[in-house]
């Protein structure tokens, strides 16, 4: 039975196309919220600059930080996450599909001097959502906490920063992925299966359908199948089109449909 799933080529691991994402989360150092705040505000962005970096890592592709600033978007990030048209807009103009957004806050860690042998010790922790552009609607959140030492100040608050940032970006990337792989496909079960034959001729039939990216065999007993269609986009080829289509191709019948869940059986 192995190798007959394998000669369909349905036993391969998903694949989904990863998003452009646009990171726009401040550092809040003392008084200030940067790069944008007040006078005594961080003029830096070391947690959003390490979570990109994270997320290029994981395989994302990231809008430049310098076009964050020009397009001004830590000043208008706020209005746009109650705001899903300026949400929109604002992915537009970074040529975003994916805004992480949030704050990152330091504090220093008290402890006897001697202890630390003259060192500073900040924490700095990270709230952040992800939110897709085209509805405003937050995909996932993602908090993190890490510490930064160093001999300076500021060079410490650096560390921290940079460390929480890694550290959520890390995370963000896993999570994001799975949700984006849920959101972008389709559960289908197909029963009255009667052979490998016929369902290497449905395989044929899914995979000649517009919006179709991928397709993965979870199981396949008994005359039922169960599958996960993966599209080429969010949004694209839903469950009332899919099934309508394996009517029209495959004379299948609608047996449940719900959420990104469809069940059918041949005749």
């Amino acid at each position: 039975i192995g190798e007959q799933l394998k000669a369909l080529n349905v036993l391969r691991e998903p694949s989904i196309g990863l998003p452009r994402v646009a990171v726009i989360v401040s550092d809040a150092v003392g008084a200030g919220r940067g790069p944008t705040g007040g006078d005594d505000a961080a003029t830096h962005t070391y947690c959003a600059n390490a979570m990109g970096e994270a997320l290029i890592q994981a395989g994302y592709k990231i809008v430049d930080p310098e076009a964050i600033m020009t397009a001004k978007a830590y000043e208008t990030i706020d209005k746009a996450e109650n705001d899903p048209e300026a949400m929109k807009g604002l992915g537009t103009k970074l040529n975003a599909e994916i805004i992480i957004f949030g704050e990152a806050k330091v504090s220093p860690i008290q402890m006897d001097s001697n202890i630390l042998g003259g060192m500073k010790s900040y924490r700095a922790t990270v709230s952040a959502k992800a939110a897709r552009v085209q509805t405003g609607g937050v995909l996932q959140n993602v908090s993190a906490q890490a510490s930064g030492l160093d001999a300076v100040d500021d060079a410490a608050i650096q560390k921290a920063l940079e460390t929480v940032g890694k550290k959520a970006g890390d995370n963000l990337a896993g999570e994001l992925h799975k949700r984006l792989i849920q959101e972008a496909s389709i559960s289908l079960t197909i029963s009255n299966v009667a052979d490998f034959q016929k369902l290497d001729s449905l395989k044929s039939t899914l995979t000649a359908m517009s919006g179709v990216r991928d397709i993965f065999l979870r199981s396949f007993g008994e005359g039922t199948a169960n599958l996960d269609i993966y599209l080429d986009k969010i949004g694209g080829l839903g469950v009332e089109q899919l099934a309508s289509n394996l009517a029209g191709k495959a004379g299948t019948i609608v047996k449940k449909t719900e959420g990104n869940t469809l069940e059918v059986a041949l005749p």
